[in-house]
């Protein structure tokens, strides 16, 4: 859905937020969430929903670990801080 912002309490925001807060806290979705995000959206856009959640999820891990803070930087909003 290209160019679709979903308002809030939107059907479809609120199936991706319960999925991705299952993927990242108990690392396997309820069948229930899965047939719910799978009524909004194709096998191949999931995989993409699912890498996309997962990715974002590494990088927090990485920057923990190694301490890595971030400060506001004028040009784009953030940037890393060792």
């Amino acid at each position: 859905m290209p160019g679709m912002i979903p308002s809030p309490g939107h059907d479809i925001e609120k199936a991706v937020l319960a999925y991705a807060d299952e993927e990242t806290l108990d690392i396997r979705v309820r069948e229930e969430t899965f047939k719910n995000i799978r009524k909004h959206f194709s096998e191949e856009a999931v995989v993409e929903l699912t890498t996309t959640i997962a990715y974002y999820g590494m990088v927090c891990r990485i920057l923990e670990t190694l301490q890595i803070e971030m400060e506001e930087d004028e040009t784009y909003g953030f940037k890393a801080k060792r």
